[in-house]
Protein backbone atom coordinates (compact mmCIF):
# COMPACT_ATOMS: atom_id res chain seq x y z
CA UNK A 1 0.00 0.00 0.00
CA UNK A 2 2.78 2.45 0.92
CA UNK A 3 4.40 2.06 -2.52
CA UNK A 4 1.20 3.39 -4.09
CA UNK A 5 1.16 6.59 -2.06
CA UNK A 6 3.54 8.58 -4.33
CA UNK A 7 1.42 7.65 -7.33
CA UNK A 8 -1.72 8.83 -5.54
CA UNK A 9 0.04 12.13 -4.80
CA UNK A 10 0.99 12.44 -8.48
CA UNK A 11 -2.60 11.71 -9.45
CA UNK A 12 -3.77 14.52 -7.18
CA UNK A 13 -1.11 16.85 -8.62
CA UNK A 14 -2.13 16.03 -12.18
CA UNK A 15 -5.74 16.95 -11.41
CA UNK A 16 -4.82 20.17 -9.60
CA UNK A 17 -2.29 21.30 -12.22
CA UNK A 18 -4.40 20.55 -15.29
CA UNK A 19 -7.96 21.32 -14.16
CA UNK A 20 -9.31 23.73 -16.82
CA UNK A 21 -5.71 24.43 -17.82
CA UNK A 22 -6.60 25.80 -21.24
CA UNK A 23 -9.89 27.42 -20.28
CA UNK A 24 -8.36 30.86 -19.71
CA UNK A 25 -6.53 33.04 -22.18
CA UNK A 26 -2.95 34.04 -21.52
CA UNK A 27 -3.02 36.44 -18.59
CA UNK A 28 -1.04 39.62 -18.20
CA UNK A 29 1.59 40.47 -17.19
CA UNK A 30 3.83 37.45 -17.81
CA UNK A 31 2.05 34.77 -19.83
CA UNK A 32 1.63 36.72 -23.11
CA UNK A 33 5.29 37.75 -22.92
CA UNK A 34 6.62 34.19 -22.93
CA UNK A 35 4.04 32.80 -25.35
CA UNK A 36 4.60 35.65 -27.81
CA UNK A 37 8.38 35.27 -27.62
CA UNK A 38 7.98 31.58 -28.45
CA UNK A 39 5.48 32.34 -31.24
CA UNK A 40 7.91 34.77 -32.83
CA UNK A 41 10.69 32.16 -32.64
CA UNK A 42 8.52 29.84 -34.71
CA UNK A 43 7.48 32.65 -37.04
CA UNK A 44 10.90 34.20 -37.81
CA UNK A 45 13.18 31.24 -37.12
CA UNK A 46 15.43 33.22 -34.75
CA UNK A 47 15.90 30.93 -31.75
CA UNK A 48 19.05 32.41 -30.20
CA UNK A 49 17.47 35.44 -28.52
CA UNK A 50 13.76 36.11 -27.97
CA UNK A 51 12.00 38.80 -29.97
CA UNK A 52 8.86 40.52 -28.66
CA UNK A 53 6.73 42.85 -30.81
CA UNK A 54 9.23 42.09 -33.59
CA UNK A 55 12.08 43.67 -31.63
CA UNK A 56 15.06 42.14 -29.85
CA UNK A 57 14.27 41.37 -26.19
CA UNK A 58 17.16 40.89 -23.76
CA UNK A 59 15.23 40.56 -20.50
CA UNK A 60 15.35 36.76 -20.22
CA UNK A 61 17.55 33.92 -21.50
CA UNK A 62 15.86 31.74 -24.12
CA UNK A 63 15.41 28.29 -22.54
CA UNK A 64 11.80 28.70 -21.39
CA UNK A 65 10.87 30.23 -24.75
CA UNK A 66 12.50 27.22 -26.42
CA UNK A 67 10.34 24.83 -24.40
CA UNK A 68 7.10 26.57 -25.36
CA UNK A 69 8.19 26.88 -28.99
CA UNK A 70 9.13 23.19 -29.13
CA UNK A 71 5.75 22.09 -27.80
CA UNK A 72 4.10 24.58 -30.15
CA UNK A 73 6.01 23.13 -33.08
CA UNK A 74 4.86 19.63 -32.14
CA UNK A 75 1.25 20.78 -31.75
CA UNK A 76 1.18 22.94 -34.87
CA UNK A 77 0.80 26.22 -33.00
CA UNK A 78 0.95 27.87 -29.59
CA UNK A 79 -2.21 28.05 -27.51
CA UNK A 80 -2.67 28.90 -23.82
CA UNK A 81 -2.72 25.17 -23.07
CA UNK A 82 0.49 24.51 -25.00
CA UNK A 83 2.26 27.49 -23.41
CA UNK A 84 1.53 26.11 -19.92
CA UNK A 85 2.69 22.53 -20.48
CA UNK A 86 6.38 23.18 -19.57
CA UNK A 87 5.33 24.58 -16.19
CA UNK A 88 3.06 21.61 -15.50
CA UNK A 89 5.86 19.16 -16.28
CA UNK A 90 8.32 21.16 -14.18
CA UNK A 91 5.83 21.18 -11.29
CA UNK A 92 5.45 17.41 -11.48
CA UNK A 93 9.22 16.99 -11.65
CA UNK A 94 9.76 19.24 -8.63
CA UNK A 95 7.12 17.28 -6.73
CA UNK A 96 8.90 13.99 -7.51
CA UNK A 97 12.25 15.38 -6.39
CA UNK A 98 10.75 16.74 -3.17
CA UNK A 99 9.29 13.35 -2.27
CA UNK A 100 12.57 11.62 -3.11
CA UNK A 101 14.62 14.11 -1.10
CA UNK A 102 12.42 13.80 1.98
CA UNK A 103 12.24 10.02 1.70
CA UNK A 104 16.01 9.69 1.90
CA UNK A 105 15.67 10.16 5.67
CA UNK A 106 12.01 9.43 6.38
CA UNK A 107 9.65 7.99 3.71
CA UNK A 108 6.56 9.13 5.62
CA UNK A 109 7.86 12.70 5.86
CA UNK A 110 8.79 12.61 2.16
CA UNK A 111 5.27 11.69 1.12
CA UNK A 112 3.77 14.22 3.49
CA UNK A 113 6.08 16.86 1.95
CA UNK A 114 4.61 16.01 -1.45
CA UNK A 115 1.07 16.54 -0.15
CA UNK A 116 2.01 19.83 1.50
CA UNK A 117 3.79 21.10 -1.62
CA UNK A 118 1.11 20.18 -4.13
CA UNK A 119 -1.61 21.92 -2.10
CA UNK A 120 0.46 25.05 -1.37
CA UNK A 121 -1.06 27.99 -3.25
CA UNK A 122 2.01 29.51 -4.88
CA UNK A 123 3.50 26.19 -5.99
CA UNK A 124 0.18 25.11 -7.49
CA UNK A 125 -0.30 28.50 -9.14
CA UNK A 126 3.12 28.66 -10.81
CA UNK A 127 2.91 25.02 -11.91
CA UNK A 128 -0.01 25.91 -14.20
CA UNK A 129 0.99 29.26 -15.68
CA UNK A 130 3.31 30.10 -18.58
CA UNK A 131 6.11 31.63 -16.50
CA UNK A 132 9.76 30.71 -16.07
CA UNK A 133 9.60 30.16 -12.33
CA UNK A 134 8.32 26.57 -12.15
CA UNK A 135 11.05 25.46 -14.57
CA UNK A 136 13.68 27.43 -12.63
CA UNK A 137 12.44 25.84 -9.39
CA UNK A 138 12.74 22.36 -10.91
CA UNK A 139 16.36 22.85 -12.02
CA UNK A 140 17.43 24.43 -8.73
CA UNK A 141 15.72 21.63 -6.80
CA UNK A 142 17.38 19.08 -9.08
CA UNK A 143 20.80 20.57 -8.31
CA UNK A 144 20.14 20.57 -4.56
CA UNK A 145 18.81 17.01 -4.63
CA UNK A 146 21.96 15.84 -6.43
CA UNK A 147 24.14 17.75 -3.97
CA UNK A 148 22.37 16.06 -1.06
CA UNK A 149 23.00 12.61 -2.56
CA UNK A 150 26.68 13.42 -2.98
CA UNK A 151 27.14 15.17 0.35
CA UNK A 152 25.01 12.98 2.61
CA UNK A 153 25.06 9.32 1.53
CA UNK A 154 22.19 7.37 3.08
CA UNK A 155 22.25 3.55 3.16
CA UNK A 156 19.30 2.16 1.25
CA UNK A 157 18.18 -1.33 0.17
CA UNK A 158 17.25 0.23 -3.17
CA UNK A 159 20.32 1.83 -4.81
CA UNK A 160 18.05 3.66 -7.33
CA UNK A 161 19.81 2.40 -10.45
CA UNK A 162 23.17 3.01 -12.06
CA UNK A 163 22.67 6.75 -12.53
CA UNK A 164 23.33 7.70 -8.91
CA UNK A 165 26.01 5.10 -8.13
CA UNK A 166 28.83 7.17 -9.58
CA UNK A 167 30.16 10.34 -7.96
CA UNK A 168 31.13 11.65 -11.41
CA UNK A 169 27.67 11.03 -12.90
CA UNK A 170 26.03 12.91 -10.04
CA UNK A 171 28.43 15.83 -10.50
CA UNK A 172 27.73 15.98 -14.24
CA UNK A 173 23.96 15.99 -13.65
CA UNK A 174 24.42 18.64 -10.95
CA UNK A 175 26.21 21.03 -13.29
CA UNK A 176 23.81 20.38 -16.16
CA UNK A 177 20.96 21.34 -13.81
CA UNK A 178 22.81 24.54 -12.81
CA UNK A 179 23.49 25.39 -16.46
CA UNK A 180 19.85 24.93 -17.49
CA UNK A 181 18.70 26.97 -14.50
CA UNK A 182 21.05 29.72 -15.72
CA UNK A 183 19.61 29.49 -19.25
CA UNK A 184 16.11 29.71 -17.79
CA UNK A 185 16.43 32.86 -15.71
CA UNK A 186 20.02 34.03 -15.66
CA UNK A 187 22.68 34.04 -12.93
CA UNK A 188 20.18 33.37 -10.12
CA UNK A 189 20.20 29.77 -11.36
CA UNK A 190 23.84 29.59 -10.29
CA UNK A 191 23.89 32.00 -7.33
CA UNK A 192 20.98 30.57 -5.34
CA UNK A 193 21.89 26.84 -5.22
CA UNK A 194 25.61 27.62 -4.91
CA UNK A 195 24.96 29.93 -1.95
CA UNK A 196 22.82 27.33 -0.18
CA UNK A 197 25.39 24.57 -0.74
CA UNK A 198 28.33 26.69 0.38
CA UNK A 199 26.52 27.85 3.52
CA UNK A 200 25.65 24.27 4.50
CA UNK A 201 29.23 23.08 3.93
CA UNK A 202 30.73 25.97 5.92
CA UNK A 203 28.27 25.39 8.80
CA UNK A 204 29.23 21.72 8.83
CA UNK A 205 32.95 22.53 8.47
CA UNK A 206 33.02 20.21 5.46
CA UNK A 207 33.81 22.69 2.69
CA UNK A 208 36.50 20.38 1.27
CA UNK A 209 33.83 17.82 0.44
CA UNK A 210 32.44 20.19 -2.18
CA UNK A 211 35.31 18.97 -4.34
CA UNK A 212 33.15 15.87 -4.90
CA UNK A 213 31.07 18.09 -7.17
CA UNK A 214 34.12 18.51 -9.45
CA UNK A 215 34.06 22.33 -9.72
CA UNK A 216 36.56 22.43 -12.62
CA UNK A 217 34.39 20.03 -14.59
CA UNK A 218 31.41 22.18 -13.60
CA UNK A 219 33.06 25.27 -15.06
CA UNK A 220 33.62 23.42 -18.33
CA UNK A 221 29.99 22.25 -18.45
CA UNK A 222 28.77 25.81 -17.77
CA UNK A 223 31.09 27.07 -20.48
CA UNK A 224 29.88 24.41 -22.92
CA UNK A 225 26.16 25.05 -22.33
CA UNK A 226 25.77 28.67 -21.23
CA UNK A 227 28.98 29.98 -22.79
CA UNK A 228 28.22 28.51 -26.21
CA UNK A 229 24.77 30.09 -26.25
CA UNK A 230 26.12 33.46 -25.02
CA UNK A 231 28.85 33.46 -27.70
CA UNK A 232 26.48 32.58 -30.54
CA UNK A 233 23.84 35.06 -29.38
CA UNK A 234 26.36 37.87 -29.05
CA UNK A 235 28.12 37.25 -32.36
CA UNK A 236 25.13 36.36 -34.53
CA UNK A 237 22.34 38.59 -33.21
CA UNK A 238 22.87 42.24 -34.02
CA UNK A 239 22.49 44.50 -30.99
CA UNK A 240 22.66 41.72 -28.39
CA UNK A 241 25.47 41.39 -25.85
CA UNK A 242 25.09 38.59 -23.31
CA UNK A 243 27.33 40.16 -20.65
CA UNK A 244 25.61 43.54 -20.93
CA UNK A 245 22.24 41.84 -20.60
CA UNK A 246 23.36 39.99 -17.45
CA UNK A 247 24.70 43.23 -15.98
CA UNK A 248 21.51 45.16 -16.71
CA UNK A 249 18.92 42.55 -15.81
CA UNK A 250 20.59 40.85 -12.87
CA UNK A 251 23.13 43.03 -11.09
CA UNK A 252 21.48 46.41 -11.75
CA UNK A 253 18.03 44.99 -11.10
CA UNK A 254 19.17 43.56 -7.77
CA UNK A 255 21.00 46.71 -6.67
CA UNK A 256 18.78 49.45 -8.09
CA UNK A 257 15.51 47.75 -9.04
CA UNK A 258 13.59 48.24 -12.27
CA UNK A 259 9.85 47.93 -11.72
CA UNK A 260 9.17 46.23 -8.39
CA UNK A 261 10.70 48.13 -5.48
CA UNK A 262 9.66 46.62 -2.15
CA UNK A 263 10.84 46.95 1.49
CA UNK A 264 13.20 44.44 3.10
CA UNK A 265 10.40 42.63 4.98
CA UNK A 266 8.30 42.12 1.83
CA UNK A 267 8.72 38.33 1.72
CA UNK A 268 7.49 38.00 5.27
CA UNK A 269 4.17 39.26 3.94
CA UNK A 270 4.38 37.12 0.81
CA UNK A 271 4.76 33.88 2.76
CA UNK A 272 1.44 34.63 4.50
CA UNK A 273 -0.59 34.05 1.35
CA UNK A 274 1.83 32.06 -0.81
CA UNK A 275 1.81 29.15 1.67
CA UNK A 276 -1.97 28.90 2.02
CA UNK A 277 -3.54 26.77 3.48
CA UNK A 278 -0.35 25.95 5.46
CA UNK A 279 0.72 29.56 6.14
CA UNK A 280 0.17 29.67 9.89
CA UNK A 281 2.27 26.58 10.49
CA UNK A 282 5.29 28.58 9.29
CA UNK A 283 6.32 29.95 12.74
CA UNK A 284 6.12 26.47 14.29
CA UNK A 285 8.13 25.08 11.38
CA UNK A 286 10.92 27.62 12.03
CA UNK A 287 10.85 26.77 15.74
CA UNK A 288 11.20 23.08 14.90
CA UNK A 289 13.93 23.77 12.35
CA UNK A 290 16.08 25.75 14.77
CA UNK A 291 15.56 23.28 17.62
CA UNK A 292 16.47 20.36 15.34
CA UNK A 293 19.29 22.10 13.48
CA UNK A 294 21.80 19.43 14.53
CA UNK A 295 20.05 16.90 12.27
CA UNK A 296 21.70 17.00 8.79
CA UNK A 297 18.58 17.16 6.59
CA UNK A 298 16.83 19.64 8.89
CA UNK A 299 19.91 21.87 8.85
CA UNK A 300 20.06 21.63 5.04
CA UNK A 301 16.42 22.61 4.52
CA UNK A 302 16.59 25.34 7.19
CA UNK A 303 19.58 26.93 5.42
CA UNK A 304 17.73 26.56 2.12
CA UNK A 305 14.71 28.51 3.43
CA UNK A 306 16.64 31.23 5.27
CA UNK A 307 19.24 31.79 2.53
CA UNK A 308 16.54 32.17 -0.14
CA UNK A 309 14.64 34.65 2.04
CA UNK A 310 17.74 36.75 2.77
CA UNK A 311 19.05 36.71 -0.80
CA UNK A 312 15.85 38.06 -2.31
CA UNK A 313 15.16 40.37 0.63
CA UNK A 314 18.52 42.09 0.06
CA UNK A 315 17.62 42.69 -3.58
CA UNK A 316 15.91 45.99 -4.39
CA UNK A 317 13.82 44.28 -7.07
CA UNK A 318 11.22 42.00 -5.46
CA UNK A 319 8.30 39.95 -6.76
CA UNK A 320 6.42 37.34 -4.79
CA UNK A 321 7.19 34.55 -7.25
CA UNK A 322 10.95 34.92 -6.71
CA UNK A 323 10.75 32.79 -3.55
CA UNK A 324 9.18 29.81 -5.33
CA UNK A 325 12.45 27.77 -5.04
CA UNK A 326 12.10 27.93 -1.24
CA UNK A 327 8.72 26.16 -1.20
CA UNK A 328 10.05 22.57 -1.56
CA UNK A 329 12.35 23.23 1.41
CA UNK A 330 9.45 24.62 3.43
CA UNK A 331 7.37 21.54 2.58
CA UNK A 332 10.24 19.26 3.63
CA UNK A 333 10.87 21.10 6.89
CA UNK A 334 7.18 21.30 7.72
CA UNK A 335 6.57 17.62 6.95
CA UNK A 336 9.52 16.50 9.13
CA UNK A 337 8.02 18.40 12.02
CA UNK A 338 4.45 17.20 11.48
CA UNK A 339 5.51 13.57 10.92
CA UNK A 340 7.36 13.65 14.24
CA UNK A 341 4.34 15.06 16.06
CA UNK A 342 2.01 12.49 14.47
CA UNK A 343 4.19 9.65 15.72
CA UNK A 344 3.53 10.73 19.31
CA UNK A 345 -0.22 10.34 19.99
CA UNK A 346 -1.51 12.84 22.50
CA UNK A 347 1.72 14.81 22.22
CA UNK A 348 1.67 17.71 24.71
CA UNK A 349 5.15 18.95 23.82
CA UNK A 350 5.85 22.42 22.49
CA UNK A 351 6.14 20.98 18.95
CA UNK A 352 2.65 19.50 19.19
CA UNK A 353 1.24 22.71 20.66
CA UNK A 354 2.77 24.79 17.87
CA UNK A 355 1.10 22.50 15.31
CA UNK A 356 -2.35 22.61 16.88
CA UNK A 357 -2.14 26.38 17.38
CA UNK A 358 -1.29 26.80 13.70
CA UNK A 359 -4.25 24.71 12.58
CA UNK A 360 -6.58 26.69 14.85
CA UNK A 361 -5.40 29.94 13.26
CA UNK A 362 -5.85 28.47 9.76
CA UNK A 363 -9.44 27.49 10.58
CA UNK A 364 -10.14 30.93 12.04
CA UNK A 365 -8.71 32.79 9.04
CA UNK A 366 -10.75 30.68 6.59
CA UNK A 367 -13.92 31.38 8.56
CA UNK A 368 -13.29 35.13 8.68
CA UNK A 369 -12.43 35.18 4.96
CA UNK A 370 -15.72 33.43 4.22
CA UNK A 371 -17.64 36.25 5.91
CA UNK A 372 -15.67 39.09 4.31
CA UNK A 373 -15.18 37.81 0.74
CA UNK A 374 -18.68 38.50 -0.73
CA UNK A 375 -18.67 42.10 0.51
CA UNK A 376 -15.17 42.81 -0.81
CA UNK A 377 -16.05 41.25 -4.18
CA UNK A 378 -19.23 43.30 -4.43
CA UNK A 379 -17.25 46.50 -3.83
CA UNK A 380 -14.83 45.61 -6.62
CA UNK A 381 -17.46 44.50 -9.13
CA UNK A 382 -21.11 43.58 -8.48
CA UNK A 383 -20.91 40.80 -11.09
CA UNK A 384 -18.48 38.90 -8.86
CA UNK A 385 -20.82 38.80 -5.85
CA UNK A 386 -22.45 35.43 -6.46
CA UNK A 387 -19.25 33.57 -7.50
CA UNK A 388 -17.58 35.09 -4.43
CA UNK A 389 -20.51 33.96 -2.28
CA UNK A 390 -20.12 30.39 -3.56
CA UNK A 391 -16.38 30.60 -2.84
CA UNK A 392 -17.15 31.94 0.64
CA UNK A 393 -19.35 28.91 1.29
CA UNK A 394 -16.41 26.64 0.42
CA UNK A 395 -14.13 28.63 2.74
CA UNK A 396 -16.65 28.41 5.59
CA UNK A 397 -17.10 24.66 5.19
CA UNK A 398 -13.30 24.28 5.01
CA UNK A 399 -12.73 26.27 8.19
CA UNK A 400 -15.39 24.35 10.10
CA UNK A 401 -14.02 21.04 8.83
CA UNK A 402 -10.52 21.86 10.14
CA UNK A 403 -11.91 22.89 13.52
CA UNK A 404 -13.88 19.63 13.72
CA UNK A 405 -10.81 17.59 12.73
CA UNK A 406 -8.77 19.05 15.61
CA UNK A 407 -10.74 16.90 18.07
CA UNK A 408 -9.24 13.84 16.36
CA UNK A 409 -5.63 12.64 15.85
CA UNK A 410 -3.36 15.06 14.03
CA UNK A 411 -3.12 12.78 10.98
CA UNK A 412 -6.84 13.33 10.47
CA UNK A 413 -6.31 17.09 10.59
CA UNK A 414 -3.50 16.84 8.03
CA UNK A 415 -5.74 14.88 5.67
CA UNK A 416 -8.47 17.48 6.15
CA UNK A 417 -6.13 20.36 5.27
CA UNK A 418 -4.94 18.52 2.14
CA UNK A 419 -8.57 18.14 1.06
CA UNK A 420 -9.29 21.78 1.94
CA UNK A 421 -6.29 22.98 -0.08
CA UNK A 422 -7.37 20.90 -3.07
CA UNK A 423 -10.97 22.13 -2.93
CA UNK A 424 -9.82 25.75 -2.57
CA UNK A 425 -7.68 25.72 -5.72
CA UNK A 426 -10.23 23.84 -7.79
CA UNK A 427 -12.92 26.23 -6.57
CA UNK A 428 -10.77 29.23 -7.51
CA UNK A 429 -10.29 27.95 -11.07
CA UNK A 430 -13.96 27.08 -11.47
CA UNK A 431 -15.62 30.05 -9.77
CA UNK A 432 -13.21 32.99 -9.63
CA UNK A 433 -11.03 32.72 -12.73
CA UNK A 434 -13.93 33.31 -15.17
CA UNK A 435 -14.66 36.57 -13.31
CA UNK A 436 -11.03 37.66 -13.62
CA UNK A 437 -10.71 36.76 -17.30
CA UNK A 438 -12.06 40.04 -18.78
CA UNK A 439 -9.43 42.11 -16.95
CA UNK A 440 -6.57 39.74 -17.80
CA UNK A 441 -7.09 38.73 -21.42
CA UNK A 442 -6.19 40.87 -24.45
CA UNK A 443 -8.09 38.62 -26.88
CA UNK A 444 -11.30 40.73 -27.11
CA UNK A 445 -9.25 43.88 -27.69
CA UNK A 446 -7.12 42.15 -30.33
CA UNK A 447 -10.29 40.97 -32.07
CA UNK A 448 -11.65 44.54 -32.07
CA UNK A 449 -8.39 45.80 -33.61
CA UNK A 450 -8.55 43.21 -36.39
CA UNK A 451 -12.16 44.19 -37.14
CA UNK A 452 -11.01 47.74 -37.77
CA UNK A 453 -8.41 46.64 -40.34
CA UNK A 454 -9.52 45.64 -43.81
CA UNK A 455 -7.95 42.40 -45.12
CA UNK A 456 -5.74 44.18 -47.66
CA UNK A 457 -4.24 46.45 -45.01
CA UNK A 458 -3.68 43.56 -42.63
CA UNK A 459 -2.10 41.43 -45.35
CA UNK A 460 0.28 44.24 -46.23
CA UNK A 461 1.35 44.57 -42.61
CA UNK A 462 1.89 40.82 -42.32
CA UNK A 463 3.92 40.50 -45.50
CA UNK A 464 6.16 43.57 -45.28
CA UNK A 465 6.42 43.91 -41.50
CA UNK A 466 5.12 47.43 -41.94
CA UNK A 467 3.67 48.63 -38.64
CA UNK A 468 0.22 50.12 -39.04
CA UNK A 469 -0.74 50.15 -35.35
CA UNK A 470 0.49 52.80 -32.91
CA UNK A 471 0.78 52.25 -29.18
CA UNK A 472 1.31 54.58 -26.25
CA UNK A 473 2.12 53.64 -22.64
CA UNK A 474 0.77 50.08 -22.89
CA UNK A 475 3.36 48.21 -20.80
CA UNK A 476 2.66 44.46 -20.91
CA UNK A 477 -0.62 44.79 -22.86
CA UNK A 478 1.45 44.93 -26.05
CA UNK A 479 2.40 41.26 -25.82
CA UNK A 480 -1.20 40.10 -25.67
CA UNK A 481 -2.05 42.17 -28.77
CA UNK A 482 0.91 40.66 -30.64
CA UNK A 483 -0.06 37.13 -29.66
CA UNK A 484 -3.79 37.27 -30.34
CA UNK A 485 -3.35 39.03 -33.69
CA UNK A 486 -0.60 36.54 -34.64
CA UNK A 487 2.03 39.14 -35.38
CA UNK A 488 0.50 42.60 -35.62
CA UNK A 489 3.35 44.69 -34.20
CA UNK A 490 3.06 48.18 -32.70
CA UNK A 491 5.13 51.32 -33.12
CA UNK A 492 5.57 53.47 -30.00
CA UNK A 493 5.95 57.25 -30.41
CA UNK A 494 7.63 59.02 -27.47
CA UNK A 495 4.85 61.54 -26.68
CA UNK A 496 1.05 61.85 -27.04
CA UNK A 497 1.44 64.61 -29.62
CA UNK A 498 3.86 62.53 -31.67
CA UNK A 499 1.37 59.63 -31.57
CA UNK A 500 -1.48 61.81 -32.86
CA UNK A 501 0.69 63.33 -35.56
CA UNK A 502 1.67 59.88 -36.83
CA UNK A 503 -1.96 58.75 -36.68
CA UNK A 504 -2.81 61.50 -39.16
CA UNK A 505 -0.35 60.09 -41.74
CA UNK A 506 -1.45 57.52 -44.37
CA UNK A 507 0.69 54.70 -42.92
CA UNK A 508 -0.99 54.27 -39.54
CA UNK A 509 -4.58 53.13 -39.08
CA UNK A 510 -5.12 52.85 -35.32
CA UNK A 511 -3.73 54.09 -32.02
CA UNK A 512 -4.03 52.00 -28.85
CA UNK A 513 -3.20 54.04 -25.77
CA UNK A 514 -3.36 54.27 -22.02
CA UNK A 515 -6.32 56.64 -21.68
CA UNK A 516 -5.03 58.52 -18.65
CA UNK A 517 -1.53 59.06 -20.07
CA UNK A 518 -2.83 60.15 -23.47
CA UNK A 519 -5.39 62.60 -22.08
CA UNK A 520 -2.72 64.18 -19.89
CA UNK A 521 -0.70 65.04 -23.00
CA UNK A 522 -3.36 66.56 -25.27
CA UNK A 523 -5.63 69.57 -25.06
CA UNK A 524 -9.31 69.00 -24.13
CA UNK A 525 -10.51 70.21 -27.54
CA UNK A 526 -8.11 67.90 -29.30
CA UNK A 527 -9.29 64.96 -27.17
CA UNK A 528 -12.94 65.58 -28.06
CA UNK A 529 -12.12 65.45 -31.76
CA UNK A 530 -10.58 61.98 -31.59
CA UNK A 531 -12.47 59.09 -33.21
CA UNK A 532 -12.54 56.67 -30.26
CA UNK A 533 -13.62 53.21 -31.40
CA UNK A 534 -13.42 51.37 -28.08
CA UNK A 535 -12.74 51.84 -24.39
CA UNK A 536 -11.74 48.88 -22.24
CA UNK A 537 -9.65 47.79 -19.25
CA UNK A 538 -6.86 45.21 -19.15
CA UNK A 539 -4.71 44.49 -16.12
CA UNK A 540 -6.10 47.55 -14.32
CA UNK A 541 -5.24 49.87 -17.22
CA UNK A 542 -7.92 51.96 -18.96
CA UNK A 543 -7.27 51.74 -22.71
CA UNK A 544 -8.69 53.55 -25.73
CA UNK A 545 -8.59 52.47 -29.36
CA UNK A 546 -8.57 55.46 -31.71
CA UNK A 547 -9.16 55.39 -35.47
CA UNK A 548 -7.07 57.53 -37.81
CA UNK A 549 -8.81 60.64 -39.18
CA UNK A 550 -10.70 60.25 -42.44
CA UNK A 551 -8.75 61.60 -45.44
Amino acid sequence: MHSRVPWLIFGLALVLFTWKLGANDLWAPDEPYFAEGAREMLADGNWLVPHINGDLDNHKPPFFFWLIAWFGWLAGGITPLIARIPSVLAGLGALWLTIRLGSRTDPVAGRLAGLVLVTTYMFWDKARWAQTDAVLCFFILSALYLFDRQYRPVPSPNPNGWLFRSELRIAILFWISISLAFLTKGPIGLVLPSGIILTVAIWDRRAKELLKLHPLLGFLILLAIVGTWAYLATTRVEGYHALASVKEHFFERASQGMHHHQPFWYYGEVWTYSLLPWSFLFPGMLFFGWRSRNEPQTRFTLVWVVFTFLLFSLSTEKRDLYILPSLPAIALLMSSWLARVCRTPGDKSSLGQWARAGFHVIAGVLTIAAVVLPFVANELTPAAFWPATASAALLLISGLAIWWSLSRPLTFTLATVVIVGSVMVLGAVTLLYPQMEPDKSARPLATAILRELDPATRSKADNTEQRILLGFDLANVTRGINFHTEGLYLHFPPTPQAALELLATPQYRLLLANEEALRAGVAPDQWRQLDIVLKTRINRRSLVLIRSPSP
